[in-house]
């Protein structure tokens, strides 16, 4: 497994695309990501995501390099059945509530979560 952590802009252009995730929200659950009850469409959810991602520092790149290493050794014997690129997204957490989350091949990490001890980012 390749491991690849996005920059903030390259990460930007990731998150604010239009897929079938984001055509199926309705203007409610939009209201809702937002905290919001103004009228707002996928165009305004999108534009929201594009400031969403953070560039990695070197000690949060060091210790998920550090952890996926440990998950290469781990999930070797499963290797055919994964992904050979993983991308990683760095966000604010504003726009799933502080969660993790996947999107397309693409995992999104809250500042939050990167911030955890590396034991409980660990597990």
């Amino acid at each position: 497994m390749k491991l690849e952590m996005l920059d903030k802009m390259t990460a930007s252009s990731f998150i604010s695309k239009k897929d079938d995730y984001i055509c199926n929200f309705s203007e409610f659950d939009l209201q809702c990501r937002l905290g919001i009850s103004e009228q707002i469409s996928n165009k305004d959810y999108l534009e929201f995501l594009s400031h969403q991602t953070l560039n990695w520092i070197d000690i949060e790149k060091d210790t998920v390099s550090k952890i996926f290493e440990e998950l290469e050794d781990a999930y070797s014997p499963y290797e055919k059945y994964l992904e050979d690129n993983i991308r990683l997204i760095k966000t604010t957490g504003q726009e799933e509530s502080d969660a993790a989350y996947t999107r397309n091949n693409i995992i999104y990490i809250p500042l939050s979560m990167i911030q955890w001890p590396y034991n409980e980012l660990k597990d």
